[in-house]
């Protein structure tokens, strides 16, 4: 069910005349399920080993599965992350294969047939659904967690920062911006757009993953450097039409050498570039490119050059 309203309807429908009868209603969303009850029952994620039952189960039906295609069927089933509709989902693509080479190039392929728009039980249709029904603002903050990279926990203070930063965030006078923000990240999990990966002890949100990411990058709200071919620049006049540019650290040392020697680009705001590691042989000229680079940039979070936003280089 996707609507309390019809929780009302259904309540009417059947009489309540203590006959014992019972109704089981199953939702995505927690609002739902605890105006129609609130003693329910909240399912828990498949372990890997009840995954990987699960997908042998829809896979080989009675069968047995092959031992050369027992290992990268525990490492596909392990993917999943708990999910059991992403575990039927895949089942669904592994039938008829019965090599090894088939079932890895699934393994590698994994996103694109969970959220695949021309295959009716895949997950996209129930995600959208949700997404349709999330406010304007919450949409943004959703899209936004594309800019991290794929696996990447996103940690929830770093993602309320962002959100304000980016001007997601709207005013209201009963709330600060982070208790907003906060609460767009908690309805953002209740309605299982996003996973809760860890909490810290107060029950706040500490990490997340962001299981979805089709429909943020079709929205086209920014723009993902990659690694190029040794021949080709990693600074392409299409970088330049993007509100936001997002980069894996291990492109961000070129990518700023050959960002000094471009024109400005007065169209990015946002330079996002995520990673725990910090990268090798940073100088102050890495400071002086994303100046000369981004004249106008609003919002900058480039983890792997934090130490050069030390005092000594601040001033340059």
């Amino acid at each position: 069910m996707w609507n309390a309203v019809i929780v009302d309807f259904i309540t009417c429908v059947f009489p309540d005349n203590n006959k014992g009868h019972k109704i089981m209603m199953a939702s995505r969303f927690v609002e739902v399920t605890s105006y129609f009850n609130r003693d329910y029952y909240k399912l828990s994620f498949l372990t890997d080993e009840d995954s990987w039952f699960l997908l042998k189960l829809k896979v080989f039906r009675k069968k047995c599965c092959p031992p050369e295609l027992a290992e990268i069927g525990r490492n596909i089933a392990k993917k999943c992350n708990g999910l059991p509709l992403a575990v039927v989902v895949i089942a669904g693509a592994l039938l008829g294969r019965t090599t090894r080479r088939e079932w890895q190039l699934v393994d590698e392929n994994m996103g694109e047939y969970l959220i695949n728009r021309d295959v009716p039980d895949s997950c996209f249709r129930l995600i959208k659904m949700s997404y349709d029904l999330l406010s304007y603002y919450q949409q943004a903050c959703f899209l936004y967690c594309a800019s991290f990279p794929q696996g990447f926990d996103i940690p929830g203070w770093k993602l309320i920062h962002l959100s304000i930063a980016e001007g997601f965030i709207p005013i209201q006078n009963h709330l600060t911006l982070e208790e907003q923000a906060e609460e767009c990240l908690n309805e953002l999990t209740k309605k299982n757009l996003l996973m809760v990966m860890e909490e810290s002890l107060d029950g706040q949100i500490k990490t997340c993953r962001e299981f979805c990411k089709k429909e943020a990058i079709e929205e086209d709200i920014f723009w993902a450097i990659k690694n190029a071919p040794d021949e080709e620049s990693l600074v392409t006049k299409d970088s330049g039409t993007y509100r936001r540019l997002c980069i894996d650290s291990s492109t961000l040392s070129n990518f700023l050498k050959e960002l000094r020697k471009e024109p400005p680009m007065q169209n990015v705001k946002s330079f996002l570039c995520f990673s725990s590691n910090p990268i090798d042989n940073q100088t102050p000229d890495m400071i002086k490119s994303l100046h000369k680079g981004f004249p106008l940039i609003k919002v900058l979070d480039v983890e792997p050059l934090r130490s050069l936003f030390s005092k000594d280089f601040y001033q340059l």
